[in-house]
């Protein structure tokens, strides 16, 4: 039986794995960080990384390495956790699956999901094949954002076809063309969804509070308005978590929509997020999201 919680992240310090930690005192597990890019494979024992443990089947393990490095290693890590019959959360292969946004944009295809029309990019455009892509969205403002890019970093709106065809040719030209071009989505609101397995530990919607960006970092959070909750628009958002859930075993995830406040509002699944934080809806609600979620990986093992 496991007797120890380690997390495999580049940002030990950060609220949402000083939390796990703590909560992994109270459940009396003791809780060690492992940054994986910092680290060597086959890697027969813990000790061997300076961790306190003889064996990995002492492990609890939570996958958390995440940010903007391109580069699969953590995954290979995780995997190599697996041969030594370690239970890895969230399990490698949905990592594989869901790893950027351009595999998501995959995933959601290959699904039938509702998202956001989403246009990738390698090589020249010139504006009038730019445009032919494009001329279906009817919209003159657009959002770029970086294929691995967290928390509304590199993410940019643009005004104007002109205008993008000037970015996503300064991108070319430096080197850097990891990137998705959406229509930006005007008079819209957001609803997160941050499942434990099958089961919604918290539904809430995010409020920008200035700018374009709908981040946790740049929103506030509030709870679902009742005429919401009793729409067909919310009932489709669950249908389609269910869907997903189906597909890829998960023990825990938050996964965001984005719909405008017209009245034939039409619904997009935005990202479904492996790692997510907690810190905004934990302190808001007052909820333990930490000890449900480790709760929820230690009954599982």
């Amino acid at each position: 039986m496991p007797n120890g919680l380690l997390i495999l992240t580049q940002n030990p310090g950060i609220y949402n794995n000083t939390r796990l930690a703590q909560e992994a005192k109270n459940l009396g597990l003791t809780c060690q960080f492992l940054n994986v890019y910092d680290s060597f494979l086959p890697c027969p024992n813990p000790s061997s990384l300076a961790l306190k443990a003889r064996s990995w089947q002492e492990f609890i393990v939570m996958h958390r390495q995440s940010g903007r490095i391109d580069d699969q290693f953590d995954i290979l890590f995780s995997k190599y956790l697996q041969t030594q019959q370690v239970k890895i959360s969230n399990p490698p292969e949905a990592l594989e699956q869901l790893k950027n946004k351009e595999f998501q944009t995959l995933f959601f295809a290959q699904h039938g999901l509702p998202t956001v029309p989403t246009f990738s990019l390698r090589g020249k455009i010139g504006l009038e094949v730019l445009s032919q892509q494009i001329s279906h969205w009817r919209c003159d403002r657009f959002i770029v954002k970086t294929v691995l890019g967290q928390k509304g970093i590199g993410v940019t709106l643009v005004n104007g076809e002109e205008s993008l065809v000037s970015l996503l040719s300064t991108l070319q030209a430096i080197g850097d063309q990891r990137f998705l071009i959406q229509p930006f989505i005007e008079d819209s609101r957001e609803v997160r969804f941050f499942m434990i397995k099958n089961r919604p530990l918290v539904v809430f919607e995010k409020l920008r509070k200035s700018g374009f960006k709908n981040n946790l970092a740049y929103s506030e959070i509030k709870q679902v308005p009742a005429d919401l909750l009793s729409c067909d628009l919310f009932m489709a958002m669950q249908k389609i978590v269910d869907k997903i859930l189906s597909v890829v075993k998960l023990d825990y995830c938050a996964i965001d929509f984005i719909f405008s406040n017209h009245k034939e509002a039409l619904l997009y699944l935005l990202e479904v997020n492996l790692s997510p934080g907690f810190e905004g809806p934990e302190q808001h609600f007052g909820i333990n999201m930490a000890r449900s979620i480790l709760q929820t990986i230690a009954d599982t093992k």
